[in-house]
């Protein structure tokens, strides 16, 4: 129910019309401009974008790291504010909450303020093109014709799932989709197979990092990680040195101790005096 309650979440809602500033806005990078179009599309039914940077990257092909440099641009020049917080399930999770051009209508639903301020630009509010042609520049949007209408059909049907209609994932062979665990999860399965990992720290680790290990690449089976995990840590307890316990001796070992102890003193104390002795004898020779 919650995975479901989340694809609800990351439905992005179809936007027919942007508003004048937006588009006029130099401000703005190409990137930066496409991806608050996605962001507000996708906060329409929660009032905040649930999309993680992984899955915001793959619909142009962008690293973690530029999305991740996109969205704090965007709150830098004060177009949407960032929350992170923690779900019932312990799940880190973060929101991207638009701020500029935007409207909550009666409903409770999040949209672009147009306030009819197209007819400004010399043309009617249809002719903005639908968010399926955000792959092009501010600028090629604001001279895009009325050809779109023709397209209309293709566009919802490009538009039914944002996620699916990139480039890199046409032609591809379908593979079963990654489902991060929970920290129950990961727990139970490091009980079952008697794993030397701390579960919380391996769940915080890859959440973190939105199930990306350290070189970037995408985790695509966290129970190998885990596995993995395992292996590194029984190999660093195996190099380090056993831990010296405390020594129980018996009667006689003590007692042999303490002989030892008497006659390391009584030599010592032999040697002093035969030294104290040799030097007595050489002063008197000389007088």
């Amino acid at each position: 129910m919650a995975q479901e309650k989340d694809k609800d979440k990351e439905k992005p809602h179809y936007i027919r019309n942007l508003p004048v500033a937006l588009l006029m806005d130099r401000t703005l990078t190409g990137d930066e401009f496409r991806y608050y179009v996605i962001i507000v599309s996708l906060s329409y039914s929660q009032g905040y974008c649930f999309m993680t940077n992984s899955r915001l990257g793959k619909m142009f092909g962008k690293s973690i790291s530029t999305i991740q440099r996109i969205v704090s641009s965007l709150k830098e020049k004060g177009y949407a504010k960032v929350e992170i917080y923690v779900d019932d399930n312990g799940n880190t999770r973060r929101k991207i909450i638009p701020l500029v051009g935007v409207r909550m209508d009666d409903e409770g639903h999040i949209n672009f303020d147009m306030g009819g301020s197209m007819d400004d630009m010399g043309g009617s509010m249809d002719d903005t093109p639908p968010i399926s042609n955000l792959n092009m520049g501010a600028c090629q949007i604001c001279d895009h014709s009325n050809n779109n209408k023709s397209n209309d059909k293709s566009s919802n049907g490009a538009n039914a799932d944002l996620r699916n209609s990139t480039p890199s994932q046409k032609g591809k062979a379908k593979r079963k989709k990654f489902v991060p665990p929970s920290l129950d999860e990961v727990e139970q399965y490091a009980e079952e197979k008697g794993l030397a990992i701390d579960a919380r720290r391996f769940f915080d680790f890859y959440t973190a990092g939105e199930w990306h290990d350290s070189g970037g690449k995408p985790v695509k089976n966290w129970k190998q990680k885990a596995l993995t995990w395992d292996r590194r840590e029984q190999k660093e307890r195996r190099s380090q040195p056993p831990a010296q316990g405390p020594v129980h001796l018996t009667q006689a070992d003590m007692e042999r101790r303490d002989a030892e102890q008497r006659k390391q003193i009584d030599d010592a104390t032999a040697r002093y005096r035969q030294k104290r002795l040799a030097e007595m004898q050489k002063g008197a020779t000389s007088a």
